[in-house]
């Protein structure tokens, strides 16, 4: 299930959807030079702008395992699927994200 706001996903000249932007990134990362790699974990601090059952970010060359949202002292696990073609991923929630 999408909304008017999340149709527009992929919007031209890889612009993501103007629904949820970053307010602060918080990363933990393990650097490995010599295999030119990293490991860790990310929170992103966001602004929900319209109520959305999905989030597409920016992501290249990345590999991203569980994701955890927050919202309102509940917390939902999202399902994530890639694009390559645009370089995105998007999770999924089973229920709308609130503003």
């Amino acid at each position: 299930m999408s909304t008017p706001h999340e149709e527009s996903a992929q919007n031209d000249a890889g612009r993501l959807p103007q629904t949820v932007l970053p307010d602060a990134y918080h990363l933990d990362l393990k650097v490995i030079p010599a295999n030119k790699q990293f490991s860790g974990h990310e929170i992103i601090n966001v602004r929900i702008l319209h109520p959305v059952q999905t989030v597409t970010l920016h992501a290249l060359e990345i590999t991203v395992g569980r994701v955890q949202v927050h919202q309102n002292n509940k917390i939902f696990l999202a399902e994530v699927s890639f694009d390559p073609s645009n370089e995105t991923v998007t999770l999924a929630l089973s229920k709308p994200l609130e503003t």
